[in-house]
């Protein structure tokens, strides 16, 4: 797609999700399915509960090729 100022456009589909339980097995295959089915070039996800398992969730939910990164809550206001 081009523009009116003949430069090329892309679109993005981007996916935010405010998410609860993502310690949970399920919900990790949830998050799993979301990017598959979505086909999203960027996906947000809150999650403010979530301390001690996040490393292993970004592991587990993010396939190869997904970089992502986390930024830690304060209290219960989020990151």
């Amino acid at each position: 797609m081009r523009s009116s100022w003949g430069t090329n456009l892309h679109m993005t589909k981007l996916v935010s999700w405010n998410a609860r339980g993502l310690c949970n097995l399920d919900a990790q295959g949830s998050v799993k399915s979301l990017l598959k089915l979505s086909k999203a070039n960027v996906v947000m996800i809150q999650e403010t509960k979530v301390r001690d398992c996040i490393d292993g969730i970004g592991s587990l939910v993010f396939p190869n090729g997904w970089r992502w990164e986390c930024v830690p809550s304060m209290g219960l206001s989020g990151g």
